[in-house]
């Protein structure tokens, strides 16, 4: 991994023995009708090629509350080792799924790191089967391909032995609402919904009318609210049924319904500016413009200073902001409050769009 952020990382893997051999695909059993959709039972493949790794985090341990985080600073070069042991795979297989014969099973399987982030882990979807993966905890989402596509949902579940999984218990988890903005909608905006663990997405358009369908947002978790697309929207204010929602973020939770109404206003601002100190232009400043109203969203503007002491903050809501200027702030948390709190008293309070007559420098170092 090279150019990383100085910063706290952990580090997993995720890998299957090279000579582990897919098994041969379930065969069905009918239930009758009515009993909503045949039952697989696994084919039975040859032990010793019916191996995999379970997840390995640093440092030598399978369990994602044990692992150790690794501290990386600035102009260091670290090398770690894996050791990776073979265990005998497991086998689910999705019972009641209801499809058509040239449609398809395929799907995701993960586990839940450090933090919440989700590590994918490689396994085979076949049939309705899926196999190569190790004992333990799994967050599966499935999907139907072929003609009329659908979701079959996300589960969580344990598995420790070969199990069936009932298909239809899976919680589908939507978000559908409207974008409401005085004029017409632009074309070819979207509504974004990115996971703060793994960042994960979930995307939709907005249609002329501003009304927009997310039919399947997946993991359940934390997810950062924005508009796609355009370079003049912003969000002036946002109602929510179905989750709760706070500085921008939404609590997504599995099998939820959830209905956004999204109050959008055009006048997004970019600003220009130049970091001073002792009255020269001063590089390589972090310039932060802090919002005091975080209940719209939590997205700081920020930049950078050149070599000549410029900057731009782009996609800049009006509203009152602290802009301060940070000499060696690369490795700052600035979005945590606690953290940023302390430079906030040597800030600027400002109003976008500013007034002509406005003027900033960096008056503090």
């Amino acid at each position: 991994f090279a150019h990383l952020t100085p910063g706290t990382y952990y580090v997993a893997v995720s890998g299957r023995p090279w000579y582990a051999q897919m098994p041969p695909p379930p065969r069905a059993i009918s239930t009758g009708e009515g009993q909503g959709g045949d039952h697989f039972e696994p084919a039975a493949p040859e032990p010793e090629f019916d191996v995999a790794y379970p997840v390995t985090y640093y440092n030598a341990t399978t369990s994602a509350a044990s692992a150790t985080p690794l501290q990386v600073t600035e102009g260091t070069r670290t090398e770690i080792q894996f050791r990776l042991q073979p265990v005998p795979a497991i086998h689910a297989t999705l019972d009641g799924v209801e499809k058509q014969p040239d449609q398809q099973v395929f799907g995701t399987v993960s586990q839940i790191g450090p933090g919440g982030t989700l590590v994918n882990v490689q396994a085979w979807f076949n049939g309705s089967m899926i196999s190569g993966i190790a004992p333990g905890d799994y967050v599966i989402s499935a999907n139907l391909a072929g003609p009329d596509p659908k979701s079959l949902g996300t589960q969580a579940v344990s598995l420790n032995g070969n199990v069936n999984i009932n298909g239809s218990e899976a919680a589908k988890t939507s978000v559908t609402g409207k974008v409401i903005v005085a004029g017409d909608v632009p074309q070819a905006l979207g509504v974004l919904l990115e996971n703060t663990s793994n960042s994960s997405r979930a995307f939709a358009f907005a249609g002329q009318d501003g009304s927009f369908s997310i039919p399947e947002v997946s993991p359940a978790g934390h997810y950062e609210l924005r508009l796609a697309n355009t370079e003049e929207l912003y969000v002036q204010g946002v109602t929510v049924k179905g989750a709760p929602y706070a500085n921008g973020v939404l609590d997504v939770a599995a099998g939820a319904q959830i209905e956004m109404t999204i109050n959008a206003a055009r006048g997004m601002n970019k600003v220009d500016g130049i970091a001073l100190r002792n009255g020269k232009p001063f590089a390589g400043a972090i310039v932060l413009f802090i919002p005091q109203d975080f209940s719209r969203s939590n997205y700081i503007p920020r930049d950078q200073s050149d070599s000549d002491g410029t900057f731009t903050a782009n996609w800049t809501a009006p509203g009152r902001y602290t802009v301060v200027a940070i000499d060696n702030g690369r490795d700052l948390e600035y979005a945590s409050p606690s953290v940023i709190a302390p430079y906030l008293a040597g800030g600027r309070v400002v109003d976008v769009p500013f007034a002509r007559d406005t003027k900033l420098e960096d008056r503090k170092s």
